[in-house]
């Protein structure tokens, strides 16, 4: 059972699910592109090893937190409510009912989760009103 699966109240169900788009690793993946490239002449221009290898782990750093912040995202729609959950250590849950103060972000999620496919609906279909 997933984190979100534990957090569904009593007769709750999901109705749809999704996760963040790849389009957010294309910043982090030039920055990792540049770092390495930087590295690699630094090493052809003979610079000393740090150098190269601090600009290596730099590559390494970002990409990594890249994709640890991409992996542990995860967004459902439920009969009842939109759980939005981010971060790894630390969760991040919003409340996402009206009248919150984070229902902004909700209905831009509520957005993005329906542009998604569940793969049971077609791409696009209309997403049920939360109560």
């Amino acid at each position: 059972m997933g984190y979100i699966e534990s957090q569904l109240l009593p007769g709750e169900r999901i109705v749809a699910r999704a996760a963040r788009n790849k389009v957010v690793l294309i910043g982090p993946t030039l920055l990792v592109a540049l770092f390495a490239a930087g590295a690699l002449g630094a090493f052809l221009a003979k610079t000393p090893t740090a150098v190269v290898l601090g600009l290596l782990l730099l590559a390494a750093m970002i990409g990594g937190i890249a994709w640890v912040a991409y992996k542990s995202a995860d967004f459902a729609v439920t009969t009842s409510r939109l759980i939005l959950k981010q971060g790894w250590i630390s969760r991040r849950i919003p409340n996402c009912r009206a009248g919150t103060d984070q229902y902004d972000l909700c209905t831009w999620a509520v957005r993005a989760v329906s542009n998604c496919s569940t793969g049971t609906e077609s791409r696009g279909a209309a997403m049920p009103v939360l109560r």
